[in-house]
């Protein structure tokens, strides 16, 4: 298995239809490639997630790389996992709200203005909470 960690910022906002439209493709595309993982999102800002085979999660973050609805791609991380973190959701959601923000611990750029930084280690603190289910009831799936 192989994952690969990234944040992007949205060329512009994206209203809650916007995103729907965007979830629904993604699921349905992850599902038929066996794909699981997780998208934060905030004001602009994403934080993804892809879980998967190598050969088929990174021709599939090159792909979404492509896209111009979004830019500022960072990885944050990329490696072999021995196993899926997020294997119930083809794409799992959040909204990082200020209820689940002020949650995070304080030192983390994510509670201190309720934004998305590219602070990888912070970011990814905040994904292994969701990660060890301290945070699980804030993802729609």
């Amino acid at each position: 298995m192989h994952e690969i960690v990234y944040s992007s910022a949205a060329q512009r906002l994206f209203d809650l239809q916007q995103l729907a439209r965007m979830l629904e493709a993604a699921r349905r595309n992850n599902a038929a490639l066996c794909v699981s993982g997780i998208l934060l999102y905030e004001g602009g800002s994403f934080v993804q997630v892809l879980e998967g085979e190598e050969t088929v999660v990174r021709p599939l973050f090159e792909k979404i790389s492509r896209d111009a609805r979004h830019h500022r791609i960072t990885v944050l991380r990329e490696g072999p996992i021995a196993t899926r973190s997020f294997t119930e959701w083809t794409m799992g959601f959040v909204t990082l709200d200020p209820q689940l923000t002020r949650e995070f611990p304080k030192r983390h750029g994510l509670s201190s203005n309720g934004s998305l930084m590219d602070d990888s280690a912070s970011v990814i603190e905040v994904l292994d909470g969701f990660r060890r289910g301290r945070w699980r009831n804030y993802i729609l799936g």
